[in-house]
């Protein structure tokens, strides 16, 4: 095992598939279908890591800044923003909706 001092997320996956894409100007995933991955390990940000290429289709960003995330969540969002030196870098939302909810906890 190993680390990477770099940042990526991805898209909900599922089996390797991308299952959804976000919508509007706040990237957001309204129901997924599949759960998305963040990894962040931007404290040391890019050394000797190279990325795979070309980036993969279930790839949604990759940067390589030093920065933090960070999360806010509330009844039925969950935001996330990638920060570096003050500027917001990358940005999503997760939303359920209650009909959502509803089918899943049945």
């Amino acid at each position: 095992t190993g680390h990477m001092h770099c940042f990526e997320a991805t898209y909900p996956v599922f089996n390797g598939t991308v299952t959804d894409h976000p919508s509007g100007a706040n990237n957001t995933y309204t129901d997924a279908k599949a759960p998305l991955y963040v990894v962040q390990g931007t404290a040391g940000a890019l050394i000797v890591e190279k990325w795979i290429t070309p980036q993969p289709k279930w790839s949604a960003s990759r940067l390589q800044n030093y920065g933090f995330g960070r999360m806010t969540i509330d009844a039925d969002t969950l935001r996330y923003e990638f920060q570096s030196n003050g500027t917001t870098l990358y940005h999503f939302s997760l939303v359920k909706t209650a009909a959502a909810a509803t089918t899943t906890n049945q």
